[in-house]
Parts: structure tokens; C-alpha cells; sequence
């Protein structure tokens, strides 16, 4: 472990710009990747979802939902 922060961190000869690349830059690039990482994963679910909706697998779960919408919508009108 000490031979990796050597080989990171000993080209920079500042510990006040060390402090600042360790507390904020590498913080924010690491937050960088994890975003997108999980966005891409999302994206890959909604993505596996639309494809099955177009192909017509889940075309009875949304007739169900739409159904379920409207007995919700009759017990709890809206005002006027």
C-alpha cells in the first residue's frame, strides 16, 4: 500500500496541492464513475423493459394496470 501512494502521489511536491487532489479531485472522479456506472445500469433495465413492451410480453400487465387505475380513480374522484 505505501509503495502505491509513493508511486500516486511523490511526483507532487506541494502537501497542500496533495491535500487537495486526495480530499477533492479523486473524491469527485470516483463520484463521477459510480453515477455513471449505476445510470447506465438503470438505463439498461428501462431500456430491456421498453423492448419487451414493444414486442407485446407485457402488453396484459399494462391493460391490468390501466384497469387497476380506474377502480382507483372511481373510489377516489377528483374535485371539482
Amino acid at each position: 500500500m505505501m509503495q502505491l501512494q509513493e508511486i500516486l502521489l511523490d511526483y507532487i511536491p506541494d502537501p497542500q496541492l496533495e491535500l487537495v487532489l486526495v480530499m477533492l479531485v479523486v473524491p469527485f472522479v470516483v463520484d463521477a464513475v459510480m453515477f455513471w456506472v449505476v445510470d447506465s445500469l438503470i438505463m439498461k433495465k428501462y431500456k430491456q423493459k421498453e423492448i419487451l413492451e414493444v414486442s407485446g410480453i407485457m402488453e396484459n400487465s399494462q391493460v391490468m394496470k390501466d384497469e387497476e387505475y380506474q377502480v382507483g380513480a372511481e373510489r377516489f374522484p377528483m374535485p371539482l
